[in-house]
């Protein structure tokens, strides 16, 4: 056994009754307190007490009885002294103003500036609607937040992640809207507002493409934006379709139906987007070597967090596009189809709560939460007696929901089943809303 195996300690016991013993012991200093205790307490002739005992050092600090000596703050002739257990009382007595200086907080808030952001954001966007007549000065104003949000995502490029984050995600929000009132200029005909919206999708990806040059977009934003204007495009596209009585609320419904649909397909492209791929096995009379060429550990563990990232964003992206179609679509649906959205509806919150029992990542749960809850909302508006029960379902949820027990493999296999049969169901729904079938019959 060498020096640093052994730790020269002065071992004291203080016991209530009894005179001050003390020891000199050389001890294993990979052995714990608790574990030579025995031995230490017979070497002190240690009276039976009924309280555990506590090791502590001179000044009380408590030391730990499992741990290894060497692990405790202990060098050669310190000295550990062996009391019985006892509540350590509080070291001084404060006041109520010393108390209350003295609670716990979370950190102090900050970013505020970025809130500022996205509230002129949201000020501006109301700000173009109410100006319908003055489309010059709405354009103007967009372009000059385009370029004072680029040059403050270049300002903010490498400073404050949270404002980066805004800039990234706010930007296209003016462009869009200064293309739109551009192009409408008062007219609210259904070939202006195609071209508008568009014009508008355009001008978006431009700032989406802009932000990204000028500054370091982050993943989950990019794939965001990018997902949310395929749904817009595809929504616009969804004008020429839409009878009359439904040429606003038919392209909402196909925003929901395209999002649905893209919801199913956007897993495995975040992840051959990410790079990852499955290791090959070598067939029959292959060389073995074609099941080691794989990417390095690093690189693997890299493209798996890029991937959920992008998932991530995609999934953000769907669920805010599929919130502003449901809503658009109940509020504006006429009486007449005001069944098939409130059963759309009804459809699109099953398929999507679904879905997200099988995410893992808080941002596409509470996204796709967050859709399925918005479709039970604004069912509201399209069916009264339908509408109360979804909502009474959700005002109910605290009652039953801590009661339900851990999901088994089997129950989440009747859950996949039960989304395939929601999506086919709302699939329908939303291309009738749409007036796919119209336009179908139109063409006999």
């Amino acid at each position: 056994m060498t020096m640093n195996t052994i730790l020269h300690l002065t071992v004291r016991l203080e016991a209530p009754g009894t005179h001050r013993r003390q020891a000199d012991l050389a001890l294993p200093a990979h052995s714990s307190v608790a574990e030579i205790l025995g031995e230490v307490l017979d070497l002190l002739h240690a009276p039976s007490i009924s309280a555990p005992w506590q090791p502590t050092t001179t000044a009380g600090t408590v030391l730990d009885a499992t741990a290894p000596l060497s692990a405790l703050p202990l060098t050669h002739g310190d000295i550990v002294v062996l009391r019985p257990f006892a509540d350590t009382p509080e070291p001084l007595v404060v006041d109520t103003a010393e108390a209350l200086v003295s609670v716990p907080l979370p950190h102090p808030a900050t970013q505020l500036s970025a809130a500022a952001t996205g509230a002129g954001l949201v000020g501006f966007v109301w700000w173009c609607w109410t100006l319908p007549h003055h489309q010059w000065l709405a354009f103007a104003s967009g372009a000059l937040a385009c370029v004072t949000l680029l040059a403050l995502a270049t300002r903010f490029a490498l400073s404050s992640p949270v404002s980066r984050w805004v800039l990234a995600s706010g930007t296209p929000i003016p462009a869009g809207c200064a293309a739109w009132t551009y192009v409408t200029s008062g007219d609210d005909g259904r070939g202006a507002l195609l071209v508008a919206g568009l014009t508008a999708v355009a001008a978006m990806a431009c700032a989406c493409v802009a932000v990204q040059v000028v500054s370091y977009c982050p993943a989950m934003i990019n794939a965001c934006w990018g997902t949310v204007l395929f749904v817009l495009l595809c929504g616009v596209a969804a004008f020429g379709l839409a009878p009359h009585d439904l040429w606003l609320a038919g392209p909402a419904a196909a925003c929901v139906g395209f999002a649905l649909v893209s919801l199913i397909v956007v897993p495995s492209l975040a992840v051959h987007i990410a790079g990852c791929s499955v290791p090959r096995l070598p067939s029959a009379g292959e060389d073995f070597t074609v099941a080691d060429s794989g990417s390095p550990p690093a690189q693997t563990q890299t493209s798996a967090r890029l991937a959920v990232l992008l998932l991530d964003g995609m999934v953000l992206g769907l669920s805010f596009s599929g919130c502003a179609g449901i809503a658009a679509a109940c509020v504006l649906c006429p009486p007449g189809s005001a069944p098939y959205v409130a059963a759309l509806c009804a459809a699109t919150s099953a398929a999507v709560g679904f879905h997200a029992i099988r995410h893992r990542s808080p941002w596409s749960t509470w996204a796709l939460w967050v859709w399925a809850l918005m479709c039970l909302v604004c069912s509201v508006s399209t069916l009264p007696l339908v509408g109360f029960l979804l909502v009474a379902g959700c005002l109910s949820c605290v009652l039953w929901a801590g009661r339900v027990p851990e999901f088994t493999p089997t129950l989440v296999c009747w859950f996949e089943r039960l989304e395939a049969f929601a999506i086919a169901v709302a699939l329908p729904l939303a291309a009738h809303v749409a007036g796919l079938f119209v336009a179908i019959r139109g063409l006999g």
